[in-house]
C-alpha cells in the first residue's frame, strides 16, 4: 500500500538525523567507534573480498560483484549494516576463493586431500579458541564477547526481569533506549516501555523527549506526570549518570534492584511498599563508586552483604565490598569477599586485582604479585593492575620491573601522572 516509500523507508532514516545519531547507524570508521574491533574485522575481510574477487574477475557474473559494492557502500555508511555486508557476501566469497584454491592446487601440484584436511582442522581450531575464549571487540578495555546460544547476559537485563516478573512489578516503565525491545518481550502486555529500539516509530519528538529526560530532571518530571511510571530500569553509563543522580537524591524513588549491567528504581509508593521493605536500598549508589563517607561505611557494608544475598551473581557488588572492608582497614574481610567472589567469578580481572591490594596491605607481596599478574592476563588492558604490579616492585626496590608495567600503562594511556611522576622519580625516562 505505500508502493515505493517501502523501498525508499531505509534510506529516508538514514537521513533522519535523530535516528542517526544513534550508534548502530554510525560509520564503523566514526572517532566514537575508535578502538572497537568491528572496524579492523570490517576492513581485514573487505581487504580479502576484494581481492579474491579481483583474481577471479573473469570468472565471476555481474552480480557477484554488485551486491559485494552495493553492501559494502551501505556498511561504510552504518555499522549495523556490516552483518547484512557479510550475509550477502560470504557465499560469493566462499564460491570464489574455492576458485582461488583450485587454481593454486592444480598449478602448484598440492594434494587437494592434505588441503581439505588443513582447512576442516584450522576450522575446527578456530570454533573452539572462539567458544573458549571469545571474541575480542575493542582495544581500548571492554575485554571480549564471548560466544554461546540464547540471550547474552552481560547486555541484555536478563536476571533484572526475572526479578521483576518474580515480584510482580507491572504498569509503565521508562527505560534505556536498548532494554526496550527485551522488556516488551518478557514483559507485554503487564509492562509498557517509554522507548525500545524503532526510534522511527516513536518519532522525532518523543526521541528527543527521552534523550532530554536522562540529562534534565524537569523533562522527566513532565513525562513523568504524563505517563505515571511505576518504575525505571536505567543502564550504567556516563549518558544515564545525570538521570540516576536525579533518582537517587529523590525521596520519591527507591533502589531495589542492581546487577553489572542495570538498575532499577521503583516509586515510593503504597502498591510497592512490600518489594521496598524487602529490597530497597537507602544508602548503595551503584553508580558513585567513590562512597568514602565514613560515617556510612558501615550501612554500606550491610547493604551491599544484602545485595550479595539477594543477587550472588552481581561481580560488582562483591568488589564494592571488598574495597569498603578495606576503607575500614578490615584487610582480612575484603580478602575472604575477594576469595569468595573468584569462586563465582573464575580469573575475574577485577576481582584478582582487589585480592592483590589486599594481600599487600596484609604484606604478603608474594601473593599480591601473583593476583596482580593474573588480573593483567585476564585483562591485558587493566591500567589498575599494571599500576599496582609497578608500586609493588618500586616498593621492593625493583626498578628494572618497576619501568616495565609503567611503561605498558604509559602504552595503554599515555596521560597517566602518577606513571610519569614514579618514572621521574626512579630517575627513568
Amino acid at each position: 500500500p505505500n508502493g515505493i516509500d517501502v523501498f525508499l523507508y531505509p534510506l529516508t532514516i538514514i537521513k533522519a538525523g535523530y535516528v542517526a545519531s544513534n550508534r548502530e547507524w554510525l560509520s564503523p570508521f566514526d572517532n566514537a567507534l575508535s578502538g572497537y574491533y568491528m572496524q579492523k574485522y570490517f576492513i581485514v575481510y573487505s581487504l580479502i573480498l576484494f581481492t579474491v574477487l579481483l583474481i577471479n574477475l573473469k570468472k565471476i557474473c555481474l552480480k557477484d560483484i554488485l551486491l559485494p559494492c552495493l553492501f559494502f557502500a551501505l556498511a561504510v555508511k552504518s555499522q549495523r549494516n556490516i552483518a547484512l555486508f557479510a550475509i550477502i557476501s560470504l557465499p560469493i566469497f566462499i564460491k570464489n576463493i574455492s576458485f582461488s584454491a583450485d587454481k593454486i592446487i592444480h598449478n602448484h601440484k598440492i594434494n587437494a586431500k592434505i588441503v581439505k584436511l588443513f582447512t576442516i582442522i584450522l576450522f575446527l581450531f578456530l570454533i573452539i579458541f572462539f567458544y573458549k575464549y571469545g571474541v575480542p571487540i575493542a582495544d581500548k578495555g571492554r575485554g571480549f564477547a564471548k560466544c554461546g546460544l540464547g540471550i547474552n547476559k552481560a547486555v541484555v537485563p536478563v536476571d533484572a526481569l526475572d526479578f521483576i516478573i518474580k515480584e510482580n512489578i507491572s504498569g509503565n516503565f521508562f527505560n534505556s533506549y536498548q532494554f526496550g525491545g527485551y522488556i516488551l518481550y518478557r514483559g507485554c502486555p503487564k509492562i509498557k516501555v517509554f522507548i525500545d529500539g524503532r526510534a522511527d516509530v516513536y518519532g522525532k519528538q518523543l526521541y528527543h523527549s527521552f534523550r532530554k529526560s536522562l540529562v534534565i530532571a524537569e523533562e522527566f518530571k513532565k513525562n513523568m506526570s504524563k505517563y505515571n511510571f511505576n518504575s525505571v530500569l536505567l543502564a550504567y553509563g556516563p549518558d544515564n549518570k545525570a538521570l540516576h543522580d536525579f533518582l537517587h537524591q529523590s525521596k520519591d524513588w527507591i533502589l531495589v534492584y542492581f546487577d553489572s549491567i542495570c538498575l532499577l528504581y521503583i516509586k515510593n509508593t503504597d502498591k510497592n511498599l512490600s518489594v521496598i521493605k524487602q529490597y530497597g536500598y537507602s544508602f548503595v549508589n551503584p553508580i558513585d563508586s567513590r562512597q568514602t563517607n565514613d560515617e556510612k561505611i558501615p550501612a554500606l557494608i550491610d547493604e551491599y552483604n544484602k545485595a550479595i544475598t539477594i543477587n550472588p551473581n552481581v561481580d560488582y557488588a562483591y568488589i564494592r565490598l571488598a574495597k569498603l572492608y578495606r576503607k575500614k582497614g578490615d584487610y582480612i574481610n575484603s580478602l575472604k569477599i575477594s576469595k569468595k567472589a573468584l569462586k563465582k567469578f573464575p580469573n575475574h580481572y577485577s576481582i584478582l586485582n582487589q585480592m592483590g591490594i589486599s594481600y599487600k596491605y596484609l604484606d604478603n607481596y608474594i601473593s599480591a604479585e601473583k593476583c596482580f599478574q593474573k588480573a593483567v592476563k585476564a585483562n591485558p588492558y587493566l591500567l589498575d593492575a599494571y599500576g599496582n604490579l609497578a608500586v609493588l616492585y618500586y616498593e621492593k626496590n625493583d626498578f628494572k620491573k618497576t619501568r616495565e608495567f609503567l611503561k605498558k600503562t604509559l602504552r595503554i594511556n599515555p596521560q597517566d601522572k602518577i606513571a610519569k611522576k614514579i618514572l621521574k622519580e626512579i630517575g627513568i625516562n
